[in-house]
C-alpha cells in the first residue's frame, strides 16, 4: 500500500532543543499541518516544540526549553499526510 500515517517518540536529553533526521517512513513528504505533536510528560516542563526541515524521508523536532532542571524530555509525534 501506499503509507501516509506514521507515529513514534523522540527524546530530548538535557539541554538538546533539536532533534535532527527523524525518519517518518512515508510514501509523501508531509506538510507541517500534517503533524500531531504531544509531550509525554508534563507540556509545561519542556517549553515549545515544533517540527521543521521536513523533507522525503526525515524531519526534525525542535525544542524551545529544556525539561525540569535541565532534564530532557520525550515528545510523541503523529502524521496523517493529505488529510
Amino acid at each position: 500500500g501506499y503509507l501516509t500515517e506514521s507515529s513514534g517518540t523522540t527524546a530530548f536529553g538535557a539541554a538538546v532543543t533539536s532533534v535532527t533526521g527523524i525518519a517518518h517512513g512515508l510514501d509523501v513528504t508531509p506538510a507541517a499541518k500534517d503533524f500531531n505533536l504531544q509531550y509525554v510528560a508534563d507540556p509545561l516542563a519542556g517549553g515549545h516544540i515544533w517540527v521543521s526541515a521536513i523533507t522525503s524521508s526525515t524531519f526534525t523536532l525542535n525544542l524551545k526549553g529544556t525539561g525540569p532542571g535541565g532534564a530532557g524530555t520525550t515528545v510523541g509525534w503523529q502524521l496523517l499526510a493529505g488529510r
